[in-house]
Formats: structure tokens, C-alpha cells, sequence
């Protein structure tokens, strides 16, 4: 059998030439190890937990003291992991595929690991295990919740067999009355509960993680860590106060609560104290209090990521939850989708970059602003690799559409990614507002101009060519420009080219944008002569 033990003390021994010499040294160095050093020790470690988990002839008590050192001592490889992945998950989600894996293989063995302990607890309860159950029941939990978790950061479903385990576990925590019982599971973590972690992770659920960001997920899930305390899993039913139940029999996510949901699996939630706790943090953010102070995590941007944490207060609210503000009519028709800025730039120009100087002549902005504009030209045939024909049409409405694709697509698609729809000779631009990646990759796509036209933009020696979107007031539009993210300083007035006429602007705050383009407001502050 593979030597376990001697592996990860082999893995955290003080190297000759170094300075190791305890576990925060060995942690540095673990830290400090190349990529390729760092996937060949995790894939070492997952391994040897199956190769565990596959050993019959282990006794529960040397079972949990291996499972508990292998969980302990690769926390600090484990936890690098999840940073990198997390630092690359909403811009090269394809590439990180492979240690996102590793991620969720590593977890799976550890919860099972785990799952095995306490089914021998339950067929032979033992005195020398007992006072290890609740922790060792906790750490299941906590794992099968990051395989949830990881789930809705990639916009999969979560399986039936997480929200199995997760009940499964809670009940088991409750019927050994250590539900509520606060443990901390690993050194530098706040002190949580069985019942905590299944409610953290239905309430990240509820919060309709299909239409955040990987780090809006993120930072909302490391908020719940800290505030799931505030609430608690009701056995009675008070529809006056709770606004979600749980069927610990039925093995899927909380539902909104309705009267007739009484039997003795349910448990209910209200969700008020949460409601307050996420009302208060806005406010200390909007005080100007620092995110990771508030449970938001280091990387959280307020600008980018708040708009997240109030799609959670209305989700997880009685009166304010998120309905459908326009009826959708059943499409079904085969459409070339655009992805990103770069091409839909390229689409209308023929082939120039973004930030470059052009010399087509742009339609005047005074035109634009009176009559509608013609439909662009039509797709080149050299922008293959941002385009696909494979995308199908599924619904439309007056603000949006809904579009589908059976087939993996080379260019990796994000929230608030620019997207461009050509049907015909028509092209029209919209940005994901909604992923669900369940064997059909699906986006839902809010509509931002159906007509518009390249511009250009100065500002001293900078240049970079913008789309100009008009005011459509029959469709509640404002008119905006979208431009390459930080090629302009929008602390400074700028000069937009519109043919014949120039006009010396002040860009507004943008309302939209991520690593590759911006959308903003404009104030026209001077018309120039050409």
C-alpha cells in the first residue's frame, strides 16, 4: 500500500539547503513550489486518498487519524490552489480546467474518506471515535459544500449526489444533536456548525449564481461564512416569517416556501437576520470600509462585485425577489454569435484592431442621434475564431435573448462578456447576463443596442476605436460608448471623431465592462470645427 504518512512528511521535510524547519517554513516552501511541482504533489495526494478509501482492511480509528493528517497538512497546497483558480476562473476559465479537477477530485476523495468513517460509526458506534464524529461529520460537509460551490463557480448543476450527502450529513449531525455545535475545521478559519455549512451552501444557491460572476460567487460565499450564524433551520413552519424551506428527503436546493410544504424533513428559513447583516455591510461599504474587513475577501471590487450582493438581499427577500420583466416569444433558428469587443470591431471595420487608427470615415453623431442607422456590413469570412455558426436562437424579447450551443467553444465566454448576434444583414450587440453550463452551453444575453456605429476617441497621443450606441427611448436605451478597458484615462475630456464633426467629451463612470472593455456615459462638453 502506498506509504501515506511518509509521503506528505516527505512532501514538508526541511530541505537540505533551506531553511524549513516548521509548519509555517514548510508552508512558505509549499507556497514557493513551481506549478508542475505543486499539481505532481496534489495529484500524489489524491491519489493516496483513494488508494485509502479503497482499503478494506483499515480500522476506522487508523482511517480517521490518516484522513485527518492528509487533510491538515495539504491545507496550505490545497488552499493555493483555489487562489490560482480563482484569480484565473472569469477570464481563462478553459485554462485552469485541469487544476479546477484536481480541486474537485481532491474533495470528493476526502468526503469520502470521511462518508466511510461514519458509515462504520453507524454500523459499530465506538467510544474511541465518538468524541471525533462531529468533526469528523463537519469536515464531510465542508467538502461536499466546495464541491457544490465549484459547481455554481463553473455554472454546472450541482448533483444530486452533493444535495444527497449534504442532507444526509445535516440529519446525521442532528440526530447525534450537533447540528449547532461551532468547530473549527482548520487552523485560521471561523468557527462553524454542520448546520451552517448546509445553509451557506442553499443560500448561495438561492442567490442565483447563474447570473454572477465567478468572483461575485466568490466573495458572496466567503460573506455567508461568517453570517450563516445568524440564521437557523426551523422544524416548525411560520409562513408569516420564513421564506424558504428545505426537504432533507428530497435531495435538491431550498424552495420558495409554500403553505402546503409540511411533513417532518422539512426545515425552514428566514432569512431577515441575513437580510439586515447584508444591508449593513452595504452600508459600512458604501462608508468606505475596507471589503476584506466585512467577510468580502481581498480581491472583492466594489464597482464590479457589490451589484452581486444585491442580487442576493432580493433574492433571498420576501417582497423583492427577481421576476421577468418581459414576456419571451420561442425562437428556434440557427444564428453567428460574435464574442467580445475585438469582434464586433472587427465585423464592422474589416479586420483593424481596437486600439489603431482609423481611417474609415465614421457616420456623424447628429445623424445617429436623428435617423436610424443602416444595418453593418456583413461578417467577414476571416473571423472564424471568434465567431461560430453552431449557436441556436432559443427565445427573444424586446430587452434580451436567450441563445444555445451544443459544442465547446474555443473562445471562453464570461459574465458581462460583450456579445454581438448576426442574423441576416442584421447585427446586434447585447452582454451575458445569465450562464448554465448543463451539458448545453446557455446564455442569456441583455440587449444593448440594435443600432450603432464605430467612432473614433483621442486623448493626447491615445487613440482607440469606440462603438457609439444611441438613445432608444422606445426601448428604455441610453445612449453609451463601449471602448477598450484602459486605454483612455476617464479622469481627462477626450475628442470623439464622428465624420465631419469632433466633439470634446467627459466619459461618465462605467456602468458595464470587465478585463477587455468598458460601456459609459458621455457628456458632450464642446463641438470642435474638423
Amino acid at each position: 500500500m502506498f506509504d501515506i504518512k511518509g509521503f506528505i512528511t516527505a512532501l514538508l521535510r526541511p530541505r537540505k539547503s533551506g531553511a524549513v524547519s516548521d509548519l509555517t517554513t514548510a508552508t512558505q516552501m509549499m507556497a514557493g513550489l513551481a506549478d508542475r511541482d505543486m499539481t505532481s504533489a496534489h495529484r500524489a495526494i489524491i491519489k493516496s486518498l483513494q488508494e485509502l478509501n479503497q482499503n478494506g482492511r483499515l480500522s476506522s480509528k487508523e482511517r480517521l487519524r490518516t484522513l485527518q493528517y492528509i487533510d491538515e497538512k495539504a491545507q496550505p497546497l490545497q488552499l493555493g490552489l483555489v487562489r490560482e483558480c480563482l484569480r484565473q476562473l472569469d477570464r481563462e476559465p478553459q485554462l485552469i480546467k485541469p487544476q479546477v479537477d484536481l480541486l474537485r477530485a481532491y474533495w470528493t476523495a476526502l468526503a469520502d474518506g470521511y462518508r466511510l468513517v461514519l458509515r462504520d460509526y453507524q454500523r459499530k458506534p465506538s467510544r474511541a471515535l465518538q468524541d471525533a464524529i462531529p468533526m469528523a461529520t463537519a469536515r464531510a460537509l465542508s467538502a461536499f459544500a466546495e464541491l457544490g460551490k465549484w459547481s455554481l463557480l463553473q455554472y454546472h448543476p450541482v448533483g444530486q449526489r452533493v444535495w444527497r450527502n449534504l442532507d444526509r450529513l445535516y440529519l446525521f449531525a442532528e440526530e447525534h444533536r450537533f447540528a449547532r455545535t461551532p468547530m473549527v475545521l482548520h487552523v485560521g478559519t471561523p468557527a462553524i456548525s454542520c448546520e451552517d455549512v448546509l445553509l451557506r451552501m442553499h443560500l448561495l444557491h438561492l442567490a442565483q449564481p447563474e447570473g454572477l460572476s465567478a468572483r461575485q460567487i466568490d466573495a458572496l460565499d466567503q460573506w455567508l461564512m461568517r453570517q450563516t450564524k445568524l440564521v437557523q433551520l426551523d422544524r416548525d413552519i411560520k409562513p408569516h416569517r420564513q421564506v424558504y424551506a428545505i426537504n432533507l428527503e428530497a435531495h435538491r436546493p431550498a424552495h420558495r416556501l409554500r403553505r402546503n410544504m409540511i411533513a417532518a424533513a422539512y426545515r425552514y428559513i428566514n432569512t431577515q437576520p441575513l437580510l439586515e447583516a447584508l444591508e449593513q455591510t452595504q452600508s459600512e461599504l458604501e462608508m468606505g470600509e475596507v471589503p476584506a474587513q466585512l467577510g468580502l475577501g481581498e480581491h472583492f471590487q466594489r464597482n464590479r462585485d457589490e451589484p452581486g450582493l444585491q442580487r442576493a438581499l432580493a433574492c433571498w427577500s420576501r417582497d423583492q425577489y427577481p421576476s421577468r420583466r418581459f414576456e419571451r416569444n420561442n425562437r428556434q433558428q440557427g444564428v453567428e454569435i460574435l464574442i467580445g469587443l475585438n469582434a464586433i470591431l472587427h465585423n464592422l471595420t474589416g479586420g483593424s484592431t481596437v486600439v489603431s487608427s482609423s481611417h474609415r470615415q465614421p457616420v456623424e453623431l447628429e445623424v445617429l442621434q436623428r435617423r436610424s442607422v443602416s444595418s453593418p456590413r456583413p461578417l467577414p469570412t476571416d473571423v472564424e475564431l471568434m465567431t461560430s455558426p453552431d449557436w441556436q436562437l432559443e427565445d427573444e424579447s424586446i430587452r434580451g435573448f436567450g441563445i444555445m450551443t451544443e459544442q465547446e467553444h474555443a473562445v471562453p465566454i464570461h459574465m458581462q462578456e460583450l456579445i454581438g448576434l448576426q442574423r441576416g444583414e442584421q447585427l446586434i450587440v447585447g452582454v451575458v447576463r445569465r450562464i448554465s453550463n448543463d451539458q448545453k452551453l446557455k446564455l442569456g444575453i441583455e440587449l444593448l443596442a440594435t443600432q450603432f456605429r464605430q467612432v473614433t476617441l483621442q486623448q493626447g497621443n491615445r487613440q482607440a476605436t469606440a462603438l457609439y450606441f444611441p438613445d432608444n427611448a422606445e426601448l428604455g436605451l441610453k445612449r453609451a460608448l463601449v471602448l477598450p478597458t484602459g486605454v483612455l484615462d476617464d479622469r481627462h475630456p477626450c475628442q470623439m471623431l464622428a465624420g465631419s464633426q469632433h466633439y470634446e467629451i467627459e466619459l461618465t463612470p462605467p456602468t458595464l465592462g470587465d478585463h477587455s472593455y468598458q460601456c459609459a456615459g458621455f457628456r458632450v462638453l464642446a463641438k470642435q470645427a474638423a
